[in-house]
């Protein structure tokens, strides 16, 4: 719908001024000046977050923990920086490349440390057979042992029997002895 002269609503800016012609733009916002670049604004913020400015130069970087080659890195944040601390593409590139690398470098590091894994499995199931073998062993030797003690006691028992008998004999050979020496004199008289 067209307006028309005769309308009954006024128009009216926010100021409550009625009319369009004492209209006047008026800036809003926290300041006038609109020549701030997005960069000061993000130092303001910095140094507002993190108290100075110097505290943003410190070296303390989640890529160095994962990028191998310090000086790689901060090559890369350094082009990054210049031209209005926009990272470009090529050095995003650059830095995916590089934990790429470092990345496939870990996974290499890491299938030595599982092949390492398997020899010592393998070396551990070795030790278990040989440690069985030993047991098994000297459950037979022991075994062995058991029945060589037990002829031995057997022996001794039998030794002592046979002394015993041998002493009891010797005895009655010394008795027969002194009994023909006894009787002997007798017949020859």
């Amino acid at each position: 719908m067209p307006k028309h002269q005769g309308s009954k609503r006024k128009e009216r800016d926010s100021s409550g001024n009625s009319g369009g012609v004492n209209k006047h733009c008026q800036q809003r916002g926290p300041s006038g000046d609109l020549c701030t670049s997005v960069s000061d604004v993000l130092k303001q913020v910095n140094a507002v977050l993190y108290a100075s400015d110097s505290d943003l130069r410190k070296p303390v970087d989640t890529c160095e923990v994962f990028v191998s080659g310090g000086d790689n890195v901060s090559d890369i944040r350094c082009r990054m920086a210049s031209d209005g601390g926009q990272p470009c593409i090529n050095a995003l590139t650059e830095t995916i490349q590089l934990l790429v690398q470092r990345i496939t470098s870990m996974e290499k590091k890491l299938d030595g440390i599982q092949s390492l894994e398997k020899k010592v499995t393998d070396f551990e199931k070795e030790i278990r057979t040989v440690w069985v073998a030993i047991e098994d062993r000297a459950k037979s030797t022991e075994e062995r042992v058991i029945r060589l003690e037990d002829r031995l006691e057997l022996a001794d028992m039998g030794t002592s029997l046979i002394s015993t008998r041998v002493s009891d004999l010797e005895r009655q050979r010394d008795e027969l002895h002194d009994e023909v020496t006894y009787f002997h004199p007798v017949a020859n008289h």
